[in-house]
């Protein structure tokens, strides 16, 4: 079931206050998504010091990347991908020293200069307090 929201606007050209309606749609999209930033992509892609078991486990914590960058632990992801756990723990301390992921308040953050899952509103917030950017630095990257 739908909720629909209601807010008030006003006409700047005439005064007059207007009641909108919106409800909200689903998806069309559907499945999993996140946005890409191809700047940090690109970084990534010229970076040689990152190796194959490494971007194998960035490609996978991309793909399980959940509200607001959260990804999974490496123990999680050395289970479901097959690895040993060495190994992913290895891949994240990589992936901490390229800036592509980050631990804040007991949780694994994929950087959002690499991508996004959430609204902009969280975005700034994430940028603030994990690359501590201000609003005005966020939009000249």
């Amino acid at each position: 079931m739908r909720r629909i929201q209601g807010f008030s606007a006003i006409n700047r050209q005439t005064g007059e206050i207007l009641d909108i309606l919106v409800a909200p749609r689903k998806s069309h999209i559907g499945g999993k998504w996140v946005r890409l930033f191809q700047d940090m992509q690109e970084r990534l892609a010229l970076d040689k010091s990152l190796h194959g078991e490494t971007r194998r486990v960035l490609a996978f914590l991309m793909s399980k990347s959940d509200y607001e960058n959260k990804v999974p632990g490496p123990s999680v992801v050395a289970r479901l991908m097959g690895l040993r756990p060495n190994h992913v723990s290895r891949a994240y301390s990589e992936l901490k020293r390229v800036g592509v992921l980050f631990v804040s308040e007991g949780f694994f953050i994929l950087s959002p200069e690499l991508c996004w899952k959430g609204t902009e509103k969280e975005f700034e917030q994430v940028c603030l307090k994990l690359l501590n950017l201000g609003p005005l630095q966020l939009k000249r990257r």
